[in-house]
């Protein structure tokens, strides 16, 4: 490290297993996605299995002094983000919202389908929809790999109202209740600032 920089373990397993996403909270809290469900090719997933959400508060220290499960009872998690008094997570072929209004770190509901159609392909499945980040204009945003091409829509929504995505970046807007598609054409984007 350069001279005057230290680092130092914040969480390490077993508290922490399989971790695929991480969002920070307004109070300084990391909180992991973790995601045991994703198997070997011929398997694809395994849905005996859940996911879950973990939260980790280290406030003022410099290893985590508390850990929280939020929930244990998703399936092929792939991104988290906090916001808007609850978490939003990416679960394929689904983008969810579970509120916390009061910030109890317990769930107020069970999770709310806010879109749906993001597809998983039977081939190449690694790159089906991931990743979630608000971004300064207040729209929610998201990625999808070009072998998972999906109809994106609110659920009961009929195909002549849905966007297609075939690879690239998209957004929501939760206040407007908006979805846009904004690029398409990449190939397996697992990363976007």
């Amino acid at each position: 490290l350069p001279i005057c920089f230290e680092a130092s373990v914040f969480a390490a397993e077993p508290d922490v297993q399989n971790p695929i996403a991480m969002a920070w909270d307004g109070r300084g809290r990391l909180w992991i996605a973790e995601n045991y469900t994703y198997a070997e090719r011929q398997q694809r997933f395994q849905l005996d299995l859940r996911d879950r959400v973990v939260i980790f508060d280290g406030t003022g220290s410099k290893q985590q002094t508390k850990r929280t499960v939020f929930t244990d009872q998703l399936q092929m998690l792939t991104g988290i983000e906090i916001g808007l008094d609850g978490i939003w997570l990416m679960c394929p072929p689904q983008l969810l919202f579970i509120p916390d209004r009061n910030h109890d770190d317990v769930p107020d509901s069970d999770a709310e389908v806010v879109l749906d159609g993001f597809h998983v392909a039977d081939q190449n499945y690694h790159n089906f929809a991931n990743g979630l980040r608000f971004g300064p204009d207040g729209w929610l945003y998201g990625r999808c790999g070009g072998s998972c091409p999906g109809q994106i829509g609110f659920p009961g929504d009929p195909d002549n109202q849905r966007l297609a995505l075939e690879g690239g970046i998209w957004r929501y807007h939760p206040r407007k209740q908006q979805f846009e598609v904004l690029t398409t054409g990449t190939t397996n984007p697992w990363g976007h600032d």
